[in-house]
């Protein structure tokens, strides 16, 4: 007798053969709210539209909505502005091909908006009633704009409007078509009572179909439009079923014009008009009370029912159903339905806002609730591995002999295991008691030789591998797992048996290898402080390496990423966090058609590309069931899909679909705030002239330097995953970190000009080609300006240039007071002192033969002569015009040929071409002639020399005067103390040294007997 353990296999298989509606379904992906919470102006939801540059405009009951993704700016009207929306009952909204932006309101009529300028202006009708005020329905094609309004069809051409030109001057659009004045019949003409109601369709071919109940009308214009004709057919005539509930609706198919798509009731027919057959039919699932709509900016009909709205999409013929109650809307409540350009549905309701809906959340297939047991029994045939394919991680596996094996419970204890299986072909199913008593099997591997492996435990905690034998029922081989830990949860997570017969486990405790054929285990663990060694202790998953099996394969550890294990050396590289893998926790790895490895973690499932070594995540919020996954289960699907299993359930999906990459989606700037307050470019026009998006520059007034501004890439899907880099030229040296944030602040910028740019990538990672730009102009204070700092520097310049003046104007002053002295010390002083010269000289002769008096008149004589000398140097000293080094030179030559010529002794002076060029002060000239005069006058009274030598240099900084003679020379110990013997006396040499103190200039004095004396003196000069 089968246990109830059996009975599950049995259930397992036998479930093949039941009906569809007993298979597991995915669960419904749940609409994203957008209403009154997230900044909606209004619930009422009464058309959504997606411009060319990509925002969402949306026009309800209280004002036109315009959406990037982050924020709604609204439009409004505004009592004190004429050029805002006039009616904030906006019914519809559309752009024409010449980038024109149409807007229906209410009560108000046709109105164009100028998005640069924010403005709407009225366009003026012939009919300009007040049923004609009522827009309800407006689609562009090729210059013609078709309106519906509350009483009428109306055409316009619009192939030549030009705001400027034409709505602002007034004039009148150029009427083409009345649907009320064409129709003959009053029971079929449009009025306010709606008696008989109807649908219109306006076609890409611009013609016009009117139906009613009973009868459509077919308009249909000349060439140029000037005529148009009506014709009634029978709804019958276009294959429309006679007892017809409803109104049909029709539309054109874009690359077959002669095949008119017709929807009504419960159906879809496509019927040629050529051959006058119907070539195609779609039906629906019966629904009471239901609706069609289509758009002409996309290729769906929307079919609107109480519970669910049908999508049928005109390229594919498939028909998409979305359950209302995912929506997150009440039933009955979907008004609109419109398809952006990422496949976006947005389902505008009546009071209750838009529920945003993302096909790209249905690639992955989340069953979500449901437990790994269901994975087995309940999903679809289409679900099921095919035969011979590994079953990895999972406790049920189906060989080559289209037999599955599995553990199941024992029915007593509900605690140890008995392995069953159960063969497809003939429908035995089978118990196996091989496995040692009370043992718990844990996993199953079918290898590539279509043998089963099977890891369990004793009732010790042992871990064993064993090897069965299928055809006999019982255990082939069995293998005690060396060096195993004792624990209670499983030690082996996975098995993987290569080409080479090694069969490799991975476990809580490494990586453990069987040689079958030599019978020798080895062991790979976590070695601290060696980066080429497994990154965690614990190993969870086995995949071989996508390109080279033979030499890799990758494992997922409990906390250190997933890492590429070398065969040959068991060397790892190691991915983790930091490399892009969004959990280090890697519980199951699984390979893809295109190379890549799928691994589930604790915050997502990852694709990391080997190649380019990238990885790519995936969340809840991608379709996800969760984003906490579990070990052990992960498998291969018959149909080449992959299955992960989560906390919440379990998800199927393809790896071609889900890594199919959209286009990058359109980049705009949406707003700037100026110390944290946002500009409004009518208000802050000092700062912006146009709105943000269209404006060139932005410029900043003095002290506006702490700024932030935002942007947006136009894709309304999560922005956790839309990803900006920026860069402010002129401040910034390189492009910041990929990041999500929509928005960056500047502060205490330094006046100047900067240029900001932009890039963008949308949910799918693929970044704008050519990144967005603002030029940033920061405006100085009145001190930090050109003109200031030129003023200041000019300031500058003259207050240099006056003091200049003034001390050239003392200086003149200095030189004046010196030259005047210099004439008065010789004409007052000289003049006298000679008169005294030549008094005593005439006194001396008058007293001839006083010998005494002689002795006095001849020392007045040569006191006043010394006198006379000194006042002459004085007077050379204060001269101006002897400020000059050469004056000083030639001064100093005079002395010394006049001196040297009386004693016959020879002169080697310095030559004039050789004398340094310089300028010495009044101080500097005195001291160094004195100083030069004394050192002469020495030599030639007391050195007793033949040879006397004036030496003048300059080196460098400093000017050298060197004074010397080959005469007696004389013994000094202290050139400061006079010895007896020498021929220096007085106060010589000390004088020689303070003058040469005076003027900041060294002296210095060799002598030697019999050999001559040297006098140097060094005067520093300052620099030029």
């Amino acid at each position: 007798m089968l246990k109830k353990g059996f009975q599950f296999i049995c259930l397992l298989c036998s479930t093949y053969l039941c009906t569809a509606q007993q298979y597991l379904q995915p669960s419904i992906v749940a609409g994203e709210p957008l209403g009154v919470k997230q900044g909606l102006s209004q619930g009422m939801i009464n058309c959504m539209y997606q411009d060319k540059e990509g925002y969402m405009w949306i026009c309800t009951k209280d004002g036109l909505n315009r959406y990037d993704g982050y924020q709604i700016k609204i439009y409004r009207n505004e009592s004190n502005d004429p050029y805002s929306l006039p009616d904030n009952y906006c019914n519809v909204t559309i752009e024409d091909d010449n980038g024109n932006f149409w807007v229906g309101t209410n009560t108000k009529g046709l109105y164009l908006f100028e998005k640069k300028t924010e403005r709407f202006y009225a366009v003026p009708l012939i009919f300009n009633n007040t049923e004609t005020l009522c827009i309800r329905e407006i689609q562009c094609n090729k210059g013609k704009l078709y309106l519906r309004t509350l009483t009428d069809l109306l055409v316009l051409d619009i192939s030549n409007v030009n705001i400027k030109n034409d709505i602002k001057t007034g004039k009148k659009t150029k009427l083409l078509f009345s649907y009320n004045a064409l129709q003959q019949s009053k029971k079929y003409k449009l009025d306010i009572t709606f008696k008989a109601p109807y649908i219109s369709s306006f076609l890409s071919d611009n013609s016009i179909w009117v139906s009613f109940r009973d009868s459509i009308f077919y308009c249909k214009p000349n060439v140029d439009f000037s005529k148009w004709s009506i014709t009634s057919i029978a709804p019958t005539s276009l294959g429309i079923d006679a007892n017809i509930k409803g109104l049909p609706t029709l539309s054109l198919l874009a690359t077959e014009p002669e095949i008119i798509v017709i929807a009504y009731g419960n159906k879809i027919i496509h019927f040629n008009t050529s051959t006058k057959k119907i070539e195609f039919t779609q039906l629906f699932a019966e629904a009471k009370n239901s609706l069609f709509r289509n758009n002409s900016n996309d290729e769906n009909i929307y079919r609107l029912a109480n519970n669910d709205v049908s999508i049928y999409h005109l390229k594919t013929k498939a028909i998409e159903v979305v359950p209302i109650k995912s929506l997150g809307i009440p039933e009955r409540s979907i008004f609109q339905v419109f398809t952006s350009k990422q496949d976006i549905k947005w389902f505008g309701s009546a009071g209750y806002g838009i529920a945003k809906f993302d096909d790209r959340k249905n690639r992955f297939k989340s069953y979500i609730g449901a437990n790994q047991n269901e994975i087995f029994w309940r999903l679809s045939p289409d679900y099921m591995p095919s035969i011979g394919t590994q079953l990895k991680g999972t406790w049920a596996v189906l060989d080559k002999q289209k037999t599955y094996w599995a553990f199941l419970p024992n029915n007593e204890t509900k605690t140890f295991y008995y392995l069953y299986s159960y063969n497809t072909l003939t429908k035995k199913t089978i118990q196996h008691t091989a496995l040692p008593k009370n043992c718990t099997g844990y996993n199953l591997y079918n290898d590539s030789k279509d043998r089963l492996w099977i890891y369990y435990q004793d009732g010790s905690y042992k871990n064993f591998i064993a090897r069965v034998d299928k055809t006999k029922s019982s255990i082939e081989v069995v293998y005690s797992i060396p060096e195993s830990i004792e624990s209670s949860e499983p030690f082996v997570s996975q098995f993987y048996f290569d080409d080479n017969e090694i069969l490799w486990l991975a476990t809580i405790n490494g990586l453990y290898a069987l040689n079958e054929k030599n019978k020798i285990w080895k062991h790979w663990k976590n070695i601290p402080n060696n980066n080429n060694s497994i990154s965690a202790e614990g190993v969870l998953s086995i995949c071989p390496d996508p390109i080279a099996p033979e030499k890799f394969f990758w494992i997922g550890t409990e906390g250190g990423g997933v890492n590429r294990f070398e065969k040959i050396n068991g060397n790892c590289i190691r991915y983790t966090e930091k490399d892009g893998l969004p959990n280090n926790v890697a519980y199951c790895i699984l390979s893809d058609s295109l190379n890549n490895l799928w691994i589930s973690t604790n915050k997502g499932l990852s694709c990391f590309n080997p190649t380019l070594k990238t990885f790519q995540n995936f969340t809840d919020e991608d379709g996800l069931p969760g984003n906490e996954f579990n070990r052990f289960i992960s498998r291969y699907m018959q149909n080449g899909e992959l299955m992960f299993g989560s906390v919440d359930g379990f998800v199927i999906f393809n790896p071609k679909e889900v890594l199919q990459k959209q286009p990058a989606a359109p980049l705009v700037f949406t707003g700037i705030s100026i110390l944290n307050k946002p500009l409004n470019w009518k208000i802050d026009s000092s700062n912006l002239n146009t709105p943000i998006g269209y404006a060139k520059f932005i410029t900043l007034n003095p002290g506006q330097n702490i700024f932030s501004i935002s942007f947006a890439t136009l894709e309304y899907r999560s922005n956790v995953k839309k990803m900006y880099k920026y860069k402010l030229d002129g401040f910034d040296k390189d492009w910041t970190n990929p990041s999500s944030k929509n928005e960056v602040t500047y502060t205490n910028l330094l006046p100047g000009i900067y240029t900001f740019y932009v890039m963008g990538a949308n949910t799918d990672g693929v970044w704008n080609e050519k990144p967005i730009s603002i030029k940033i102009i920061i405006q100085p204070y009145w001190y930090q300006t050109i003109l200031f700092k030129l003023l200041v520097l000019l300031l500058f310049v003259l207050s240099l240039y006056g003091f200049y003046r003034y001390r050239l104007k003392q200086g003149l002053k200095l030189e004046k007071l010196r030259n005047r002295i210099a004439r008065d010390l010789h004409d007052e002083i000289g003049s006298t002192l000679s008169s005294i010269s030549i008094y005593a000289a005439s006194a001396n002769k008058v007293i001839a033969g006083n010998e005494k008096a002689e002795s006095i008149l001849s020392k007045i004589n040569a006191g006043t002569s010394e006198v006379m000398e000194a006042i002459s140097d004085i007077v050379w000293a204060v001269n101006t015009s002897n400020d000059r080094f050469e004056n000083l030179a030639n001064r100093m030559r005079a002395f010394a040929v006049q001196s040297t010529e009386a004693k016959n002794i020879e002169l080697q002076f310095t030559e004039n071409k050789d004398i340094p060029h310089i300028a010495l002060n009044m101080e500097q000239r005195k001291n160094i002639y004195l100083i030069c005069k004394e050192a002469i006058s020495n030599a030639l009274k007391y050195a007793d020399c033949s040879l006397l030598q004036v030496l003048i240099t300059k080196e460098q900084q400093h000017l050298f005067v060197k004074i010397h003679d080959n005469g007696n020379g004389f013994a000094i110990s202290n050139l400061d103390v006079v010895e007896p013997n020498h021929s220096f006396g007085g106060n010589g040499i000390k004088n020689m040294k303070a003058r040469a103190v005076e003027i900041n200039a060294s002296l210095e004095i060799i002598t030697k007997l019999s050999i001559g004396t040297s006098i140097i003196l060094s005067i520093p000069l300052k620099k030029s």
